[in-house]
């Protein structure tokens, strides 16, 4: 499978200067074999063809060169530098199998003290780049035979990545991958594609023809029914007559940024820009700044699942190689400086197309410069302790010795996107949408479901928009924050396999509403739709602190009631009002027992706020044991529900 790594504008080099530099590679790279005295041929005629392949490479005579090429080995079939011009040419036009028939031509023909160190390891390249590694490892095997040190960083991943590829062996299991229906597949060319949560929303950069300066459009198509609908332009506000592409959105679908490299005021040769949606309209697009953009290249950006954290590549200075992985999280009112993902993810060389999966701890990325098959392979890194890993191959069901750029895996982890190309030597013919299911269901370890629904004001329905907050109850840190869209209300938040999340949400003028989410590690993941209404702060409301924990048969506090605590501190600081902690329990016990142990409880919330800094004037606190059931005693979940700490507005 292979991936858009040619677009001249935005997501790499141009085809002209690499177009360029092969040749100078072709012309120049076997310098000491090139000269006439020193070529194995003695025909004047076959040398003189020889030669005039140099001039038409220069020209860009491709055709020429190769017919002028071919002829001097119809006169000399003993003329190995030929076979070995031959191959670079074709290897440069795409046409491996012609390629590799020459390299081999060559190596065959040309005696070992005939072929110099360097040209030795500029063919073990060439083979691996075509995939023939064991022809790659007879050229690498002869170098070691005499001695020759790998201390070079290109040669050492050379001989690391051989290795790789030779272990690896056959793929075990075939890719099972199924092309898109043609209403997505209506252009030339498509690719980067990125969906929203559910599925139901897929976005990708498609241009219609081929040419160094045909226009990139992001566009978009809808799933209804289990079909996709036509993909059409995603909005005239994001979509110029120059490029845009190379894009990420938000699990709801309302945060979209995307690349810009002409067209729009930018920093350098191309920026990253951002737009939000409210309803159905999507804002005019802003450059992200300074601060995130710089005079360098910023591209193929990849939004966390809450539109707060942003990983892109970048060629900026001060990273490990050329284009590296780098990050940026916003902190409420701006993006921060970018933070480059260190060593143990960049290498020397490119690191390219991050795409952090739902869950915010699965990494996937294209890197040449980590062992691999050739080319461009998929790596996987994952984040442990504030560390990302040092990235591991994919492998060959997935990875071969062409370019494997762009990959898309769904939140459940069960099925990935990524475009597939049909090249003729000549270019990029095509590229098409394929999905594929997983061939193994350790790549993304934690799976992701989400919640969704919408968010009214309890007395008149009015959807709001309002913030919302998930807390890993166990570390108390903030693993998911959003807003719902403030025209339809409508909400998405994502939850992962292994963690007890509190959920809180929160509107100026309403009183908060929490929830609680478990999620264990072999949970069964599906969707869920929780409908939220706000109730607007006035006298005689209360809410139930879902997520206050005490220790069994305890009135101590279980740290797990951090995050609670916190969003209540903020909201009393936030409201001129008087609330009153209320605690109950269930009837297990005796009355008095009960009383106590819910005024203790009362008492400790109230202790732990006013530590906090709340204003003793808004707090009281008191205990009604179990006089006031909001449930039947008779099941433990109906006793749990009993056992509450309420919220309660006095005045």
């Amino acid at each position: 499978m292979e991936g858009i790594f040619t677009d001249t504008q935005i997501h790499g080099y141009p085809l002209m200067v690499r177009s360029l530099t092969l040749i100078a590679i072709l012309l120049f790279s076997y310098s000491s074999l090139s000269q006439t005295a020193n070529l194995s041929s003695r025909s004047k005629k076959a040398i003189k063809l020889y030669e005039k392949s140099n001039d038409l490479l220069k020209q860009r005579e491709f055709d020429g060169a190769i017919l002028s090429l071919q002829k001097s080995l119809k006169i000399d079939g003993d003329f190995y530098e030929a076979s070995l011009k031959l191959a670079g040419i074709f290897r440069f036009l795409r046409l491996l199998d012609s390629a590799d028939a020459y390299f081999v031509r060559y190596f065959e023909m040309a005696p070992p003290e005939r072929v110099d160190n360097k040209t030795l390891f500029e063919l073990a390249h060439l083979f691996f780049s075509n995939g023939d590694y064991s022809k790659a490892d007879e050229v690498i095997k002869r170098l070691e035979a005499r001695s020759v040190p790998f201390t070079a960083y290109e040669n050492e991943l050379l001989r690391s990545s051989i290795d790789f590829s030779l272990m690896a062996g056959e793929p075990e299991v075939p890719l099972e991958m199924s092309l898109l229906p043609r209403n997505i597949n209506q252009f030339r060319l498509q690719y980067f594609p990125v969906l929203t949560i559910d599925n139901q929303t897929l976005i990708y950069t498609r241009r219609k023809g081929i040419g160094p300066y045909d226009d990139e459009d992001i566009v978009i198509a809808q799933r209804r029914k289990g079909e996709w609908q036509p993909s059409e332009s995603i909005s005239e506000e994001i979509n110029t007559p120059y490029n845009e592409g190379a894009c990420t959105i938000s699990a709801d679908g309302r945060t979209l940024i995307f690349t810009s490299c002409e067209g729009r005021r930018s920093f350098g040769s191309c920026d990253l820009f951002i737009s939000t949606k409210s309803g159905m309209v999507w804002s005019k697009p802003q450059n992200m700044g300074s601060t995130v953009n710089s005079i360098f290249w910023e591209s193929q950006p990849s939004l966390s699942a809450d539109g707060k954290t942003l990983y892109f590549s970048s060629n900026r200075p001060g990273g490990a190689g050329e284009r590296d992985i780098w990050v940026t999280y916003f902190n409420g009112k701006v993006w921060q400086r970018p933070i480059n993902l260190g060593k143990n993810v960049n290498t020397p060389k490119d690191e390219t197309t991050p795409f952090i999966h739902v869950n915010g701890e699965t990494l996937f990325l294209s890197s040449n410069g980590h062992p691999g098959f050739g080319g461009y392979d998929l790596f996987l890194s994952e984040l442990s302790d504030s560390t990302w890993s040092k990235p591991n191959n994919l492998g060959n069901v997935i990875n071969d010795n062409n370019d494997q750029i762009s990959l898309f895996i769904t939140a459940d982890g069960t099925t990935g996107y990524f475009a597939l190309e049909e090249n003729s030597g000549r270019g990029i013919d095509k590229s098409e949408l394929y999905q594929f299911t997983l061939p193994t269901d350790t790549l993304v370890h934690r799976k992701t479901a989400y919640v969704t629904g919408r968010i009214r004001d309890k007395i008149t329905n009015r959807p709001l928009e309002a913030s919302l907050q998930l807390y890993d109850l166990n570390s108390n840190q903030v693993k998911y924050a959003t807003e719902s869209d403030p025209i339809s209300g409508v909400y998405f938040f994502a939850l992962t396999q292994g963690l007890d999340y509190g959920a809180y949400v929160k509107k100026d003028g309403y009183l908060f509403e929490d929830f609680h989410f478990s999620v264990g590690e072999s949970s069964a993941l599906s969707p869920d739709t929780v409908n939220i209404l706000l109730t607007p702060v006035r006298t005689g409301e209360k809410v139930v602190l879902e997520n206050i924990y005490f220790e069994f048969d305890s009135y101590h506090l279980s740290s797990r009631s951090f995050s609670e605590l916190e969003i209540v501190k903020e909201f009393l600081q936030e409201n001129d009002l008087i609330v009153e902690v209320s605690g109950h329990t269930d009837d297990r016990g005796s009355a008095t027992y009960n009383n106590t142990l819910s005024f203790n409880r009362a008492k400790a919330v109230y202790d732990y706020l006013m530590g906090a800094g709340v204003d003793d004037k808004k707090l009281r606190y008191k205990g009604y044991g179990a006089s006031q059931p909001i449930s039947a005693n008779d099941s433990e979940a109906g006793r749990r529900k009993n056992r509450r700490i309420e919220f309660l507005i006095v005045e």
